[in-house]
C-alpha cells in the first residue's frame, strides 16, 4: 500500500452531510451503486468481477466509481464500492490517485449468502 493521508472521514453518512456539493454528490452515487448491488442475488453477487471502474461526470467533473469484489479465506467476500474525485478545494484525501475526495462503503457477502455492511476496519484499505 502506498502513501495517504486522509482528513476527516471517508464514510458516505459524513459526505452527504457536507456542505460541499461535489461530495454530497459522490456520496449519493455511491451509496445508490451500493444499494443496486444489495438487489442481486448471492450468485450475481459472487460473479462480480475483481475490479470494475467507471467514470462519471458531477458538475462537469469528472469522477471515477471504482466497485472491488474481494474474496477472503473465510468465504467471504468483501463487496465496496469507492468514489473518487480530484479537487484542491478542502480535499480529503492526498494519496496515489491524487488529491480530491474519496469515500468508500460495502458489504460482506457471507458463504450462506448472507449480507452484512462492513466495519470500518474492513474498509480502511478502500479510503
Amino acid at each position: 500500500m502506498g502513501f495517504r493521508i486522509a482528513i476527516g472521514s471517508g464514510r458516505c453518512a459524513d459526505g452527504i452531510a457536507s456542505r460541499n456539493p461535489l461530495r454530497r454528490e459522490l456520496c449519493a452515487r455511491i451509496l445508490a451503486r451500493l444499494d443496486r448491488l444489495k438487489l442481486l442475488s448471492p450468485e450475481a453477487l459472487a460473479g462480480l468481477p475483481a475490479l470494475a471502474n467507471d467514470v462519471e461526470r458531477i458538475e462537469g467533473r469528472q469522477a471515477t466509481l471504482s466497485t472491488y469484489h474481494e474474496k477472503l479465506e473465510t468465504g467471504d467476500a468483501l463487496i465496496v464500492v469507492q468514489g473518487f474525485m480530484h479537487s484542491w478545494r478542502s480535499p480529503t484525501y492526498f494519496g496515489a490517485a491524487g488529491v480530491g475526495y474519496m469515500y468508500a462503503e460495502g458489504i460482506m457477502l457471507g458463504p450462506d449468502g448472507y449480507l452484512r455492511e462492513l466495519d470500518e476496519d474492513s474498509l480502511w484499505s478502500f479510503r
